[in-house]
């Protein structure tokens, strides 16, 4: 599976807006791919297609660019995420959500421990709208988002 194929299959299961963004002149760089509204909250997502290795080491990369704009976004007080497809079989494939800042050091330090217990899975069968919502809700400070969002 591509990035692209994983991306409209994405979209298409999740019940809500999103939008697409694409690289352009004058653009920032390190941009995530897609974005998807979750209970009135934007969440920039970058999609990632990657492997298990080992029991539970997640192998993606990231781009320098794209690791300090999750940084920066994380920094500014955003909650943004890495989505990575694995076990593509068919059209059925896990997905696995990562918080940015955290896929950002990960990728860096290759330190796979460090990110292993803020790694949530999807599975494909799941209703993938109210499974990332959930896991939205499972990040740490996005009460404080959605209260500054609020006010």
């Amino acid at each position: 599976m591509r990035e692209i194929e994983f991306r409209r299959d994405l979209r298409r299961r999740f019940k809500g807006w999103s939008e697409v963004y694409e690289p352009g002149i004058g653009g920032g760089t390190g941009i995530p791919d897609v974005q998807f509204m979750v209970e009135g909250i934007l969440f920039p997502v970058e999609l990632k297609i990657g492997k298990v290795v080992g029991e539970k080491g997640l192998s993606f990369d990231l781009r320098p660019a794209q690791r300090v704009w999750h940084n920066n976004f994380f920094s500014a007080g955003g909650v943004s995420v890495v989505a990575v497809c694995h076990n593509y079989v068919g059209m059925k494939y896990n997905t696995f959500l990562i918080p940015g800042f955290i896929a950002a050091a990960w990728s860096f330090y290759r330190d796979k421990k460090y990110a292993q217990d803020t790694v949530f899975r999807i599975a494909y069968e799941e209703d993938f709208t109210k499974a990332f919502a959930s896991v939205m809700r499972e990040y740490d400070g996005l009460e404080l988002k959605e209260e500054r969002v609020r006010q």
